[in-house]
């Protein structure tokens, strides 16, 4: 599914109109960004977190020259999906819902 495709279907199951769909799609993965740029972490019961990761610098191989390199320290996103989320992928049956 692609994010055009996920706009149509959160405009549909909300009744919200196509653009202001966008709209809050949008805003929540500009707000992840800036979360995760400021170093914190986003926690979304139900689907999962997303954090930064530092992976430290190591060393590599230059596949054209052969010649060892030193790769820098370096942030990454990541994603850990939730528990709930999992199991509904898995198929392991109904998750309850909080109520």
């Amino acid at each position: 599914m692609n994010k055009q495709e996920v706009i149509t279907k959160l405009a549909k199951s909300t009744g919200m109109v196509k653009a202001d769909a966008e709209f809050v799609l949008d805003s929540l993965i500009d707000i992840i960004g800036t979360t995760l740029e400021g170093g914190e972490e986003v926690r979304i019961n139900k689907l999962g977190v997303f954090r930064v990761y530092v992976r430290n610098s190591r060393q590599g191989i230059n596949p054209k020259t052969k010649e060892v390199i030193t790769l820098p320290e370096k942030k990454c996103p990541k994603f850990a999906f939730a528990f709930d989320m999992k199991k509904r992928i898995a198929g392991d049956g109904e998750v309850e819902e909080d109520g």
